[in-house]
Parts: structure tokens; sequence; C-alpha cells
């Protein structure tokens, strides 16, 4: 579960807490690349804390947050100096997975041993049995990747024929998944058995 929540907090980060003018600030300042990694850091740090309340879970956070940090500043020098962005978005993402997964790996183990996973009771039951639940977590993590690679490979062709290309449509993103979601978390709601099963 730990691994699921690191996921969703960097796809999170990453994708829908990112704007066109972050993204922009980034490249062509440290100052940019800092708050987007603070980002990071609130997004997972708050994820993991609902899931586990333990000041250990900052050994997670923290890490991620700094590797982050540097990953990003590396990209954002390479794209200054070259064109090659669609490379450098997988090589950068690919870093930032395979640091996730380390983090994992290293204090994972740890953090999940200074406490146990909270639930909630009565009118907050039904929402933090969604929270917890792998199969929502796995889809929340998929819908949000997979429409922003929808969304930048139509950057990609789009920037191959037209001359005065329009920014990253992260509006566009958010709405797709956001319908998804409502629908996917209602046939849940209605049929949970099956779609744990589908999923997780």
């Amino acid at each position: 579960m730990i691994l699921i929540y690191i996921f969703l907090g960097h796809f999170i980060g990453d994708f829908l807490l990112q704007p066109n003018n972050l993204v922009a600030w980034k490249n062509k300042s440290w100052k940019g690349v800092a708050v987007h990694a603070s980002i990071h850091f609130l997004v997972m740090s708050l994820l993991l804390y609902i899931y586990l309340p333990t000041v250990a879970i900052f050994l997670i956070s923290l890490p991620v947050a700094l590797v982050h940090f540097v990953i990003d500043s590396l990209k954002a020098a390479h794209e200054r100096k070259s064109r090659h962005s669609f490379v450098a978005y997988w090589v950068d993402q690919g870093c930032h997975y395979t640091s996730l997964i380390v983090t994992y790996l290293i204090g994972g183990q740890y953090v999940l041993a200074q406490t146990h996973p909270i639930f909630f009771s009565g009118i907050g039951g039904p929402l933090f049995s969604l929270y917890i639940n792998p199969a929502v977590l796995i889809f929340l993590s998929l819908a949000v990747f997979s429409t922003l690679t929808i969304e930048f490979s139509y950057y990609r062709d789009r920037q191959k024929t037209s001359k005065n290309l329009s920014p990253l449509n992260y509006g566009g993103m958010f709405r797709r998944l956001l319908i998804l979601s409502i629908i996917y978390i209602s046939l849940f709601l209605l049929y949970p058995a099956s779609i744990t099963a589908i999923v997780a």
C-alpha cells in the first residue's frame, strides 16, 4: 500500500499540480524546481500521513522530494541546451520511478513498522474505505498517468504541424480524469467485488 501512495503522490505532483507556468519557471530558475519539489513533498506527506499517522513518513517523502529536485534540475539544464524534450521526458520519468522504488525498498518497511494504518467509522468510514482500497488507488494512478501520456502524445503531434503551438492542455486532462474517476468510483460502489477483481 505504501508504494501505491508513493506512486500516486508522484503522479499528482508531477502531472496534475504542474501547470504550464510552473514548467516554464522550472526551465528558467532553480526556484521553480524547488517549488515543484516542495509540492511533491507536501502531497506525498499528506497521502502517507492520512494512511500512517507517524512522523516516520517523512523518511520517505523528504528523500523523494530532494531526489526529485536533483533530477528535475538536471533535466531543466539539459532542455536549455537541447531540443530533445521527448527523450528527456521519458528519461526523467524513468529516473523518478527508480528513485521512488528504491526509497520504498529502503524505508517502506521501517515506516510501516512505526504504526498501523488507521480506520474511520461512522460517516467518514465509506470515504476512507475508498482511500485505503488498492483497486481505487491503482485506478487513480493509472488514470492520471494515461491521461497525461495521451495529452503529451497529442502535443508532440501538434508540434510537428503547428508553428503557434499552445501549451499542454492540463485543464482537458483534469476534466477527463475527473469524469473517469466519477464513473469508476460509482461502479466500484455498486459492484465492489467485480471492480476489485478486475483492477487489483
